[in-house]
């Protein structure tokens, strides 16, 4: 897991590198068990994968948000060239201090 610390109503961005077994593959990212209060947004969320795809990963706290953990899973698609799916995910755990 991938961990980060931010205060309240402050931004930051995190470079994710995407590494594909195969150049041309397509791809979908998307956000699951996000709070109210974490507004993030990613500079490519869909497409077609290169060899090292990277992505930067901008995340915006609210002035609200608790001091506290919170996880962030990041969800991936790739299709395979017979058309199945492939997914993975990962974790990112923000420290709101």
């Amino acid at each position: 897991p991938f961990s980060a610390s931010i205060r309240p109503g402050s931004s930051s961005s995190h470079e994710i590198n995407l590494v594909s077994s195969e150049i041309g593959k397509p791809f979908v990212l998307s956000f699951s068990n996000l709070p109210a209060e974490i507004d993030v947004s990613l500079s490519k969320s869909a497409g077609v994968l290169g060899v090292d795809e990277a992505i930067f990963l901008n995340i915006h706290t609210q002035p609200d948000i608790s001091p506290g953990s919170y996880n962030i899973i990041l969800n991936f698609q790739e299709r395979e060239s017979n058309g199945a799916i492939f997914g993975n995910f990962c974790q990112l755990n923000l420290i709101v201090e």
